[in-house]
């Protein structure tokens, strides 16, 4: 019984950051809505800026319960083909070797309000 003990003790240090608090601590104060509006924008690896901009939506609540006058405000206004009733698409960027697109998906409730913030890849 005390192999175990060790090795879950183990575990726990071995894998640092995994919990909901510390992905909350790596929020910004803001959301930079300029850098999102910059849709060609490439960080210095060269991957889409919207690619971690996305993330933060997702996980930092800069989204929870907004209207969609404030989705419009902080992303821009969707495409006409991407902008479905209470689902809204953007795209993130392209992902893997270019073949596929990841897009941020956001489903507003019947009072238009943010219901749900996901990012789909590829």
């Amino acid at each position: 019984m005390r192999p175990a003990l060790i090795f879950l003790g183990f575990l726990a240090v071995a894998v640092p950051g995994c919990g909901a608090s510390e992905a909350v601590s790596s929020c910004p104060p803001k959301f930079d809505s300029a850098a999102w509006k910059r849709v060609s924008n490439l960080d210095s690896d060269g991957e889409p800026v919207r690619r971690r901009l996305a993330s933060q939506l997702e996980r930092c609540g800069f989204l929870k319960s907004a209207s969609k006058q404030r989705v419009r405000q902080l992303l821009g206004t969707p495409s006409p083909e991407i902008e479905r009733g209470r689902s809204w698409h953007y795209y993130v960027g392209e992902s893997g070797w270019g073949i596929d697109s990841d897009l941020l998906f956001i489903e507003f409730s019947r009072r238009n309000r943010v219901e749900s913030v996901e990012v789909s890849q590829g």
